[in-house]
């Protein structure tokens, strides 16, 4: 290349949106009319990156309108486990098609412990509703939802009651904002979510906090905390949406009475492909 000549950027490179900090705050103040263009650019060509990288906007009482798209989500990890201090990495996953979807969350390291947990079941207008929960780690244990017979059961405890909106451990991430949208437009700041783990139920009464600033990998944001209000011998865990159109959290903290933690921040996100709809 000649000398003084400036080498040209590649094609529509300034078109590409940053979905690493597409929720990032504070938000940048766009010129009018290269707004207008970066919209018009979203609802063609970037539409699917859009529905999984929604910008901060808080409207009291607004609804998710949409259902979260296959993704897979990577967080760094840093916990304490028997008083050793550690880091580590997570993935949360999620695929669906139109009418099931299949979530897996898993956390290791090396070989001092590994731990996954999956939940399938069906899709209700974009939110999960769970028919098999299973946690494996020492050893596998499993929980089959069964609205036919309204009951929950387990392979290693007796029979639970089931009931309309339960969730698992791995579902609840991508319902809670459901349950957030409608405590908001009926003015409320707490609300019982039905959830079993592998080997029994509980009611967890969750409790939305004020939006505060949450700082991970992936970027900065201005997160509204929901926070399981827990007893001295319960797990304790808070969950930080983004937004109120947010349908993943950017973190997850999950707190153990013993001092067990794991502290999970958002690093990046992949799409993943949907769900064979004829082997849902």
């Amino acid at each position: 290349m000649p000398i003084g000549m400036a080498k040209r950027p590649p094609p529509c490179a300034h078109l590409r949106p940053n979905l690493a900090t597409t929720w990032a705050a504070p938000i940048p103040r766009y010129d009018r009319r290269m707004q207008s263009r970066r919209q018009l650019i979203l609802k063609g060509t970037w539409a699917t990156a859009a529905l999984w990288a929604t910008p901060i906007t808080w409207v009291h009482g607004a609804a998710p309108s949409r259902g979260q798209p296959s993704v897979s989500l990577h967080y760094a990890v840093s916990g304490k486990k028997s008083g050793i201090n550690y880091n580590a990495k997570s993935t949360l996953t999620w695929q669906r098609n139109a009418t099931h979807y299949s979530a897996a969350w898993q956390v290791s390291l090396l070989f001092v412990f590994n731990r996954k947990q999956t939940s399938t079941g069906l899709l209700v207008n974009g939110y999960p509703e769970p028919r098999r929960f299973v946690d494996d780690g020492k050893r596998i244990r499993e929980a089959v939802l069964d609205p036919t017979t309204k009951q929950v059961r387990y392979t290693e405890a007796g029979a639970a009651s089931w009931e309309p909106n339960m969730q698992d451990r791995v579902s609840l991430f991508f319902a809670l904002p459901k349950w957030i949208a409608e405590a908001k437009r009926s003015g409320q700041q707490t609300f019982l979510v039905p959830v079993t783990g592998a080997n029994g139920r509980a009611d967890w009464r969750m409790q939305i906090g004020s939006p505060e600033t949450v700082v991970t990998p992936a970027g900065t944001w201005l997160a509204t905390p929901v926070k399981r209000v827990v007893g001295p011998d319960d797990t304790a865990a808070t969950l930080w949406y983004a937004s109120e159109n947010a349908t993943f959290p950017v973190r997850i903290l999950l707190t153990e009475p013993d001092g067990t933690f794991i502290d999970q921040r958002l690093d990046k996100q992949n799409k993943l492909p949907d769900l064979d709809p004829l082997k849902a």
